[in-house]
């Protein structure tokens, strides 16, 4: 029983936080700059691809699209071994807007950091090749690099290829955790993770910063946190909108997580004591806390209260009853309060319980293997999740 109450009290403390924090961050919304100064920034946009014959095309021409013409996009074949490179070179060579970089197969971080060494320009965005923009991404993001302190901004990136139950899991799991997370800890200045799919940067800070690292499994948080142990400031544009590709099979699920999670855990270990000891004080007792908490121990935890249960029901205690369903309501008032109050797809709010279920399984599994392969494996590699090209805009 002990089990339920301690997932409770965390529950109830999160939601608390949660409500707090989101007042917060609903009030600092109200007084965002929505207009760009002149003279314009000049942007660059970095695509970097490995094996994204699928995709290519569309995200480039998706790209194209985008209402601020001011910006370039450089395409970073990172030494594909299909007909990546042939078929970009084939669409897209002589653009006027379009640079094609070329490099042995280096990883993702070398990628980036060649698409950095290829800018001229104020900001670069970093977009992934599977990964679908709104036409106005930029007229949303740029504004917020009039603060001269700030590094980094990060997009709104939700589930774009629907198709199946667990794409429709992560669907709500970016929305009411990712997205969510990124929204209420911004005040505070404590965003972890600006997302690879969608995330732009101050191109002289990067350069200050030594570029992308390859020493973790997560290249975005890494940079992040380090932007953060510099006091420099990290921004959240919930309306600079992208559509990015989830794993639609539990075998590519579970092997993006493994990857998300060690690499989240290797930053917060990497930068421990810079972030523990850091002048920002709601960064270093709040968010860090809560991140390992919430994020890495308490997912550990919550299986076994379905466990508990289910092993109760079968030796035929039902004392527990009452606790279980209060602890399944408190974990599902959070997302169905965010999917409501961000006006997201009322259709998927039934799925929520199931969602929640089933994430919390997966999220076990997804641990598992980690502590299987004991951070095993090739750093530098891209944990590439196959494509199927299926992303919709809304």
């Amino acid at each position: 029983m002990w089990i339920l109450e301690l997932l409770l009290i965390a529950y109830c403390i999160k939601i608390g936080v949660y409500c707090i924090l989101y007042i917060r961050s609903s009030t600092e919304d109200l007084n965002r700059n929505t207009k760009v100064s002149n003279p314009l920034p000049s942007v660059d946009i970095i695509l970097p691809m490995y094996n994204e014959e699928k995709v290519v095309v569309r995200t480039v021409n998706n790209l194209l699209d985008i209402t601020y013409k001011a910006c370039t996009i450089i395409i970073v074949d990172d030494g594909s071994t299909d007909n990546s490179l042939s078929i970009v070179c084939s669409h897209f060579s002589g653009h006027p807007r379009i640079k094609i970089v070329h490099q042995e197969n280096s990883g993702k971080s070398i990628a980036l950091n060649k698409g950095v060494s290829a800018s001229n320009s104020d900001i670069i965005v970093c977009i992934d090749a599977d990964t679908l923009v709104k036409p106005d991404v930029l007229d949303k993001i740029l504004p917020y690099f009039q603060d001269s302190t700030v590094a980094a901004v990060s997009g709104y990136v939700k589930v774009g290829n629907r198709t199946n139950l667990i794409t429709c899991m992560q669907y709500i799991e970016y929305v009411t955790i990712q997205n969510f997370e990124r929204l209420v800890f911004e005040p505070m200045n404590g965003i972890l993770v600006v997302p690879g799919a969608l995330g732009a940067f101050r191109r002289s800070v990067v350069i200050a910063m030594g570029g992308f690292k390859t020493d973790t499994l997560a290249e975005d948080c890494d940079i992040t946190i380090r932007m953060l142990c510099n006091n420099y400031v990290i921004k959240n544009a919930p309306s600079a909108i992208a559509f990015t590709e989830a794993p639609d099979s539990t075998r590519m699920f579970i092997k993006q997580r493994v990857r998300w999670t060690v690499g989240m855990v290797q930053g917060l270990l990497k930068h421990g004591k810079e972030l523990l000891t850091h002048s920002n004080k709601a960064l270093a007792y709040l968010v860090i806390p809560y991140t390992w908490i919430f994020r890495i121990l308490l997912p550990l935890l919550a299986p076994l209260a379905d466990y508990y249960f289910i092993g109760g029901i079968l030796a035929g205690t039902y004392g527990m009853l009452s606790y279980y369903l209060l602890f399944i309501l408190v974990d599902a008032m959070v997302p169905a309060f965010i999917m409501v109050k961000r006006e997201e797809r009322a259709g998927v709010l039934k799925w929520i319980l199931l969602q929640r279920f089933l994430l919390r399984h997966l999220t076990l599994l997804v641990f598992i293997q980690i502590l299987m392969k004991y951070f095993r494996g090739n750093q530098k590699g891209w944990g590439k999740i196959p494509r199927t090209g299926n992303v919709e805009l809304e």
